[in-house]
């Protein structure tokens, strides 16, 4: 013990404090050649910057029964007229005791805009520039996207709408026939297996010995995907369907502790383009979980455009699109600090908007960027991690002046809460956000008592919303036009 706090010493001599009150930009610093010290910290302190991601959540596995009408999405109900909803000031989730988590627009009779019936595990969400969508992240219907834990969705601000973009998804009443039956085998499949294959309408349950026959599957299907649900353990694989003599040829489907999916994404100003933070994961040696995450550009039908092309050793926790340019902000960690980054519409790096090194008894991630309506301003999370003489962790709020260079302050909690998800009022004076308890980087399921705050810029003293112990993620209305 020690010879560690030894080696974090040694780590830590080089850093130095910072102030908030100015932070100027610049590339990240290379990493210091310290294998041990870096064996050291990964061992004792878990790999911040990596494993204190969110961990995917998933649906409860569904009932393979055959339908004869599907509803691939649950049903919806028209909410308000455009002019009620310019009195909305933001949607956001809501978490109730029964974990059935829905998007609402704020409000006396809070609106809801979604119906789901399990657990979805919302992770995000956010209103588009021109308020015609709300963009969510989530982990509903995952078995029918090709190998994604979780996707990006649409939705109406009516509540109309409702679409899955990624996964290669394709509504059951919109797939085109023939169809057959599909016959094929899981293997190395654990617990309880569920099989689903592009626009097929049903599911099927795997047997002892690992067979299946899916019915119903459109000969044009290009994929078929095996769930694997065993306790905590989470098996799955994808392959390409084939088809031969205009029937649908024998399958076998390896599954693995592994997955992919979206945590979070934004919609361009034009509307045309999703940029979002992709995760990939699979069990180290020690059977824990190590994520890489991508920051990559997609179009409406989910096809991939391109990537972020991000700084060596760096990870992305967050991008969010220019209001008022083809540029993206991004959130990246590396062992030495944290840093906004730009980057164009095709996803090439046009370097550091702010740089924040490490403390001398702290670490530092940015996370969730947020650009203000004018893009003069960035708002974003500082996650800090105080691991000198005892561990304690909080999430504040600061925000980057693209003008004068300068990191401020904008919200401070204590030891233990977590102010999160900053998402600007239409005028750009105040910025929403949600406060909580629990550990930062674990997604609002791993949280307790959250409601959603807001605080303006001239007079930072924070105005709660809402009081139930159950609100996350707010999503702020650019069309929002406070009455005077």
């Amino acid at each position: 013990m020690t010879r560690r706090l030894g080696w974090l010493l040694v780590f830590f001599a080089g850093a130095w404090m910072v102030s908030c009150a100015y932070i100027s930009p610049g590339p990240p610093t290379p990493t210091p050649d310290y294998p041990a010290l870096e064996t050291a910290i990964i061992a004792q302190l878990g790999a911040t910057f990596t494993a204190r991601a969110p961990t995917p959540t998933f649906t409860s596995l569904p009932t393979a029964t055959p339908t004869k009408e599907p509803s691939p999405m649950p049903t919806v109900t028209p909410s308000p007229s455009p002019v009620l909803l310019q009195q909305v000031p933001f949607a956001y989730v809501q978490l109730p005791p029964s974990r059935r988590d829905n998007i609402l627009l704020w409000g006396p009779e809070e609106e809801a805009l979604t119906h789901f019936t399990g657990e979805q595990n919302v992770s995000d969400l956010e209103w588009a520039r021109d308020g015609q969508w709300l963009v969510f992240v989530s982990s509903y219907n995952y078995l029918r996207s090709r190998g994604n834990e979780r996707n990006i969705f649409v939705v109406h601000p009516d509540g109309t709408g409702l679409r899955m973009i990624t996964g290669e998804y394709v509504p059951p009443e919109e797939a085109s026939g023939p169809y057959g039956v599909l016959h094929g085998r899981v293997i190395g499949g654990r617990g309880r297996c569920l099989v689903a294959a592009q626009g097929a309408a049903d599911l099927a349950e795997v047997d002892a010995q690992g067979r299946f026959a899916l019915q119903g599957v459109p000969l044009g299907s290009r994929w078929v995907r095996a769930v694997c649900q065993n306790g905590e353990e989470i098996l799955q694989g994808t392959v390409g369907l084939r088809t031969g003599e205009g029937a649908l040829l024998f399958s076998f489907i390896p599954v693995a502790a592994e997955g992919q999916g979206w945590q979070q994404a934004s919609l361009s100003r034009d509307g045309r383009v999703f940029a979002g933070t992709f995760y990939e994961w699979h069990l180290n040696s020690e059977g824990k979980r190590e994520y890489r995450f991508r920051g990559l550009l997609c179009d409406w039908q989910g096809q991939l455009l391109g990537e972020l092309a991000l700084p060596q050793g760096m990870t992305l926790m967050g991008v969010d699109w220019s209001p008022v340019e083809d540029q993206l902000v991004g959130a990246l960690t590396g062992e030495e600090g944290a840093w906004l980054w730009l980057w164009d519409a095709k996803g090439e790096s046009l370097g550091a908007l702010a740089e924040l090194p490490n403390p001398e008894q702290e670490i530092w991630t940015a996370a969730n960027p947020a650009w203000s309506p004018d893009g003069r301003q960035v708002a974003f999370e500082l996650r800090r991690w105080s691991w000198w003489e005892g561990e304690k962790r909080r999430t504040d709020l600061l925000v980057f002046s693209v003008d004068s260079k300068e990191v401020l302050p904008l919200v401070e909690v204590p030891w233990g809460n977590h102010a999160g998800h900053p998402s600007w009022s239409a005028d750009g004076t105040q910025v929403f956000y949600q406060l909580a308890q629990g550990a930062p980087g674990e997604g609002y399921l791993g949280k307790e008592k959250g409601d959603i705050y807001s605080v303006a810029l001239r007079a930072p003293t924070p105005t709660p919303w809402t009081r139930d112990g159950q609100s996350y993620l707010p999503a702020a209305n650019p069309r929002w036009r406070r009455s005077p």
